[in-house]
């Protein structure tokens, strides 16, 4: 009586088919997410005219054990040695006193406000801060960067870089300087 058992070649062939769903249901949410994550921005202030190159924040995360912080950064013509970076706290609100940043060992731990207070939106926090541009490369460039942000009474850590993980902003570094260096090479001119 086989008449209750499968044979085993139809049964090889649905673990590839279910195999095969898995890993495109897979890619998909990477596109997907590769997609709903903004990339870096030139705009011309409406103001004096000057260029403003502008990272909206996005995860600075490496895995779902860290804290979800966020990371944005902005740089200025008006200010070009300056990048100012948008610290934060997804899904969650508390007051943000202090971000620091460190880049394979190097620490850089007293970046001057650049906002009053803590910004408080849709269930998130951000502050942001004055970083120099040399600084903001070593970051962009280390293997290894735990972001510190500090809060009133206590701090919370998170990682990115190349080899930390995944973090969605480690792919976003690369095209904002390039950005950021065609325009200073274009106001020497």
């Amino acid at each position: 009586m086989m008449l209750n058992k499968r044979p085993k070649p139809l049964s090889w062939w649905l673990g590839v088919i279910l195999f095969t769903s898995c890993v495109n249901w897979l890619m998909g949410c990477v596109g997907v997410n590769d997609a709903l994550t903004p990339s870096a921005q030139t705009i011309v202030d409406q103001f004096d005219g000057r260029q403003i190159i502008r990272q909206a924040p996005i995860s600075a995360a490496s895995g779902l054990s860290e804290d979800f912080h966020t990371l944005g950064f902005e740089w200025m013509e008006k200010y070009s040695d300056l990048i100012f970076v948008t610290v934060g706290h997804a899904m969650q609100i508390r007051a943000i006193q202090d971000a620091a940043f460190n880049a394979d060992g190097k620490i850089f731990d007293k970046l001057k406000p650049a906002s009053a207070l803590t910004h408080f939106e849709h269930g998130a926090s951000f502050r942001r801060f004055e970083m120099p541009l040399d600084q903001f490369r070593v970051v962009a460039r280390a293997n290894v960067v735990k972001m510190r942000v500090g809060g009133i009474n206590d701090y919370t850590v998170s990682s990115f870089g190349p080899g930390s993980g995944e973090a969605i902003v480690n792919s976003k570094f690369a095209p904002f300087l390039t950005a950021v260096d065609a325009a200073l090479a274009k106001s020497r001119r």
